[in-house]
């Protein structure tokens, strides 16, 4: 990992949509439907004032599949109630 904190895999994906984003531009602002991107998940994260802290090591940051269950709901729930303090 380099100096700026991101993985190998991150700085691929951001050039990947500065990429996406000119040929966006150049087409009159029209996205190609076949370059859209399709994500299994989306990504619920939280900054360090949410105070989630839970010993030494904790997650910033969940995958939330589209089809969460109550029990997920309710964990997120939970999870904002105490990041919001």
């Amino acid at each position: 990992m380099g100096g700026t904190g991101f993985t190998a895999e991150e700085r691929a994906a951001m050039k990947e949509r500065a990429r996406e984003t000119r040929g966006t531009r150049r087409a009159g602002g029209k996205a190609d439907p076949e370059k859209e991107v399709k994500a299994r998940y989306s990504t619920l994260g939280f900054n360090d004032p949410a105070r989630l802290d839970d010993g030494a090591m904790w997650p910033t940051a969940f995958a939330v599949t589209p089809d969460p269950t109550a029990d997920d709901e309710a964990l997120i729930s939970a999870l904002v109630r105490r990041a919001a303090g």
